[in-house]
């Protein structure tokens, strides 16, 4: 398998698979009192460290969406076609 072949490896549709069956989880852990706060720790450091970045911004990993929505940032990427969905709203 060449480098540019990882969209075909079995690894990485195995990766898929694991990220879109735990996506239903992933925004859950951000519900509880303890993960509200780490949710607002985590976005305020984020935010820090990108605070010099240009527009329109990238997230990669976008996951649901939830820090690139809190962030401000524009376009997401993710491995997770189930995580896109959720992100866009779309059932």
């Amino acid at each position: 398998m060449s480098q540019g072949d990882w969209r075909n490896s079995q690894y990485s549709l195995r990766v898929m698979q694991i990220f879109d069956v735990f996506v239903e989880r992933y925004d859950v852990r951000f519900d509880s009192p303890f993960g509200k706060s780490a949710f607002e720790l985590e976005k305020a450091c984020i935010a820090s460290l990108c605070r010099n970045f240009k527009r329109p911004s990238l997230e990669i990993g976008v996951g649901t969406g939830r820090f690139a929505e809190a962030l401000g940032i524009e376009y997401g990427v993710d491995i997770s076609l189930r995580a896109l969905m959720l992100a866009k709203n779309v059932e």
